[in-house]
């Protein structure tokens, strides 16, 4: 019902579903199955929507592929986005470049650019965060251009071979012999502490609930 109503030149355009690329006019090689996906679509392009409310407020963002039911719902203007989950990147309006995989991946704010989300709810805890990524169920990254691997019930981490910094010579200049010596150990101040798991958890927002609506 009322699938590409408002197509005028539109091509290679595929819709199945109620209100499925319903406002589309000039956009092409465009695919939405589900109810309302990419209903909002005008002249954005290349597009692929499958699930209900996929992509639903999308009009001239293009290279777009969302997967499960509300995922990229809305995105407006982005490009170059993948979201394979329920609920994942649900709040990412004009961020370009994310990827969000998982139930609820990415879903929490709106993202700014590049970021990588692999696991359900692993999300940032702010708005506009970019050159983020963050691997594991309810994995919380905190700061732009940053990793983190493993949420706060996650216990160990490693592999079978020692973790290898990048470092090459042919690429590094200003190289100076100025590190201080004896005075500046004396000054460190070296501590023990322990970490209460449950409290960052809660800080952090840790979420292991439904994805937004």
């Amino acid at each position: 019902h009322d699938a590409l109503r408002n197509n005028t030149t539109g091509s290679y355009n595929s819709a199945t579903g109620r209100d499925a690329l319903r406002n589309n006019t000039t956009g092409y090689g465009n695919t939405a199955n589900g109810v309302n996906a990419l209903s909002s679509n005008t002249t954005g392009d290349d597009n692929t929507a499958v699930g209900n409310n996929t992509l639903t407020l999308n009009t001239v963002g293009q290279y777009n592929t969302a997967t499960g039911n509300d995922a990229l719902f809305h995105n407006t203007t982005a490009i170059n986005n993948t979201a394979i989950g329920r609920g994942a990147l649900f709040n990412t309006t004009t961020g370009n470049n994310n990827t969000g995989l998982g139930y609820g991946a990415g879903q929490g704010y709106i993202n700014g650019a590049n970021n990588v989300f692999l696991g359900a709810n692993s999300d940032v805890n702010g708005n506009d965060y970019y050159n983020a990524i963050a691997i594991g169920e309810s994995t919380t990254v905190t700061a732009v251009s940053t990793a983190r691997l493993g949420n706060t019930a996650t216990v160990s981490t490693g592999g079978w071979t020692n973790w290898s910094n990048v470092s090459d010579g042919r690429y590094k200049h200003n190289v100076k012999e100025d590190v201080q010596g004896l005075a500046f150990i004396m000054k460190l101040r070296p501590v023990t502490y322990q970490l209460t798991a449950s409290a960052l958890s809660e800080k952090l927002n840790e979420r292991r609930g439904e994805p937004m609506n």
